[in-house]
Parts: structure tokens; C-alpha cells; sequence
């Protein structure tokens, strides 16, 4: 059985301990805004990647208010943290978290695509978002600039200072970070993301509790959507804890190969999203075999924005790796996805889902006053 990554691991030891408090977060507080947008596609079914479905309750929460939460039941579920089997039983729905908003924010192919640049877009509104509830940049709270985004991601070797570098040019050319004045030093240059770029984060955020209140049958959806500045305190927690968890970060074999190629993340849950929907009526398990059918790859890298010679270069690596067994003709594919692969992804997405859930759960007790912000040193790094 799957060892789900651990709830401790979503913060500093200040407020460990409210993550194994009972679950039942209470509503006390005042009402902010609500948090609006289509809430559908993370809960997707059906033949495409991107059909879309309104079934679940949390679908029904646009507008709720603290109060009105309550009637959703506990914020989050007295279930254990989500495993590979949950994730495998809910394959298709959590392999859409991303690929689904696409339709909607087709920016998120430049931002989550690849397993390096969701940790550049993650580190990003981390440091955005501590700045933010900090209420002003500090030494420990340094808010999002090109250098402290460096600092960030050097700790956990995520990237180079040349990609950092590019990444925040790009996204500063497309308008998904936006410069701020500068305070004092001119040679700083502070940078927010811009207001589609944050939606974007805002609705993949609430997919990704959709789907553990799918799994679990909690309301952090609604709970997020009553009080959206849960946000700016779940997201940087949940960011952190899986920077610094090297499992997830950097998956071992065959996986961690794809996932850290140009549009890996994308191709990997558009795989195994479309195998879901040609599973048995009896659902997903452990050591099963998958299939997709009518495997287009021209389709496929125009979708992902990549080019067909890539996506044919990494259904080749896999395999030679045994991951995958291709045939039929060359321009229509048939899939078969070795159940290796299907339970590393599995675990993979279940270390992420974990994090989510206990950052989320920390966010609630921070919020309710059951516990305290973490406090957090700007690390200092001697960068040649």
C-alpha cells in the first residue's frame, strides 16, 4: 500500500499540530467576497479530456457566504490523507485538475506545462501571496521580484538562474506578471501577477479541493469560495511543502522523465485521463492495464502547443522504458499504459493532493485564529 506523504510536512512546527486537530474547522469569522468562475471542468467525464460536468455539490456554492458554508457540512472530511487507491478510484477527475481549465486559460499551457514551470508559477504566487498577507514587504516576507524568486528556487534546485531569468522575461512579455512601482531601490523591480493570471491560480486552487471533496466528501470548495482570501494562505503552505518534498518534486524513472519535458505535465494527465474514461465500470486498481484509444499525436501537440516530433520522442522513451506499447498506424495511435506507470503517477498525484488538503487545513485554523502564521527566514545563499 501507498505511504500518502505526511500532513506535518505542510508547514513550520508552529501550527504542525492543528493538522491533526479534529476536522471540523468552525465558521466563525465575517464574510468577505465570494469567489465566482465555471467550477465544471476539474469534475469532468465522458470521451474528451475537456467534457466537463456540473454534478457535484460543490458546483452550487457560487456565492455562499461563512455562514451559508456551514450547510455543506465540515469544511474537510475526517478521512485519512488521499492514497494511490483514492486517486486511481478518481482517476479521471484529478488527471483533469489542470488540462481542464485549459479551454478557459490557455495561458496555464506556459505556466503549469512542464513539471520545472509549475514550480517557477507556484514560487511565484507564494511569494506574492506571503507578501500579501504580511501586509507589506519585509526581510522575511519578500515579496515577488526576478531576485527573490531566484533565491526561492535555488533552494530547492529547481532551476538555474538562466531559467529563472527567462522564465520571469516571458512572463513579464506576456502580460502574466505585471510590473509594480519600486519602493526605494530603483534596481528592484516588484512584480504581481496579472488579474488573468491569478483567476487562473484561483480556479485551479479550487478544482484541486473539488476533487478531495469528491473524494472525501468534504466542502473546502465552498469553504474556499465563502472566504476566498483562504488563498493567499493555503496556496504558499501547500507550494512550499511540496518544493521541499524531493519525491514529488523530482518523481523517480520513467515519470519524472516526462514530467520535466516541455508540456510533460500536460501530456501526462491528458494520457491519463483519456485511459479513465475506457476503464471497467468497476473502476481502476492497482497492478491494472489501461488503454487509449485513437491516439492522434498531431491532435495532441497542437492541443499542448509543442511540436509532433516531441510528443513521438517521449512515447518512444516510454517505450523503451516498457511504460508504453504502441500500435496501430502511425497517425492514430493505440495506446497501452503499463500499470507501473499508472500507480507512479498515482503516488504522484496523491503527495500533491496530500499537501493541498493539510495546507488547506492549516489555512482554516490560521484564519479562525486556532493558530499562527508561520514565520519564515529569507534564506541567504551565496549564488555565483
Amino acid at each position: 500500500m501507498h505511504a500518502p506523504v505526511s500532513s506535518a510536512l505542510v508547514s513550520s512546527a508552529s501550527f504542525t499540530a492543528t493538522l491533526t486537530a479534529p476536522h471540523a474547522i468552525g465558521l466563525a469569522g465575517t464574510t468577505t467576497g465570494t469567489l465566482t468562475g465555471t467550477l465544471t471542468p476539474t469534475l469532468a467525464a465522458g470521451g474528451s479530456p475537456f467534457a466537463s460536468s456540473s454534478a457535484h455539490p460543490a458546483n452550487t456554492c457560487a456565492g455562499t457566504t461563512l455562514g451559508q458554508a456551514a450547510a455543506f457540512g465540515p469544511a474537510v472530511a475526517d478521512g485519512g490523507a488521499p492514497d494511490r487507491d483514492a486517486v486511481l478510484a478518481h482517476l479521471g477527475l484529478v488527471a483533469r485538475g489542470t488540462i481542464g481549465l485549459l479551454p478557459q486559460f490557455p495561458r496555464l499551457r506556459r505556466l503549469m506545462g512542464s513539471q520545472q514551470r509549475w514550480l517557477l508559477c507556484q514560487a511565484a504566487f507564494a511569494l506574492h501571496h506571503e507578501a500579501a498577507q504580511a501586509g507589506e514587504e519585509t526581510e522575511a516576507v519578500p515579496g515577488l521580484t526576478a531576485g527573490h524568486l531566484l533565491d526561492l528556487i535555488l533552494e530547492y534546485h529547481a532551476a538555474s538562474r538562466n531559467t529563472v531569468s527567462a522564465f520571469v522575461q516571458e512572463m513579464r512579455a506576456a502580460r502574466v506578471f505585471t510590473d509594480l512601482p519600486s519602493r526605494g531601490d530603483r534596481r528592484v523591480r516588484p512584480l504581481a501577477p496579472g488579474e488573468a493570471a491569478s483567476e487562473a491560480m484561483r480556479q485551479w486552487f479550487l478544482g484541486q479541493l473539488q476533487v478531495l471533496d469528491v473524494i472525501d466528501g468534504g466542502a473546502r470548495a465552498c469553504r474556499l469560495m465563502a472566504d476566498p482570501a483562504l488563498i493567499a494562505i493555503a496556496q504558499p503552505l501547500a507550494a512550499r511543502t511540496l518544493m521541499a518534498d524531493d519525491a514529488w518534486r523530482e518523481p523517480a524513472g520513467p515519470l519524472g522523465c516526462i514530467l520535466w519535458t516541455d508540456a510533460g505535465n500536460l501530456l501526462i494527465d491528458d494520457l491519463m485521463a483519456r485511459a479513465a474514461t475506457l476503464a471497467p465500470a468497476s473502476g481502476i486498481r492497482t497492478g491494472m492495464t489501461l488503454e487509449v484509444e485513437e491516439f492522434g499525436v498531431t491532435a495532441l501537440a497542437d492541443r499542448y502547443a509543442v511540436s509532433c516530433t516531441h510528443v513521438r520522442r517521449l512515447c518512444a522513451q516510454a517505450e523503451e522504458t516498457g511504460m508504453l506499447l504502441r500500435t496501430g498506424k502511425r497517425s492514430c495511435r493505440r495506446l497501452i499504459i503499463a500499470p507501473a506507470l499508472t500507480q507512479a503517477y498515482a503516488d504522484w498525484q496523491a503527495r500533491r493532493l496530500t499537501a493541498i488538503d493539510a495546507a488547506f487545513r492549516a489555512a482554516l485554523s490560521i484564519r479562525s485564529g486556532a493558530a499562527e502564521p508561520p514565520v519564515r527566514a529569507r534564506p541567504r545563499l551565496a549564488v555565483s
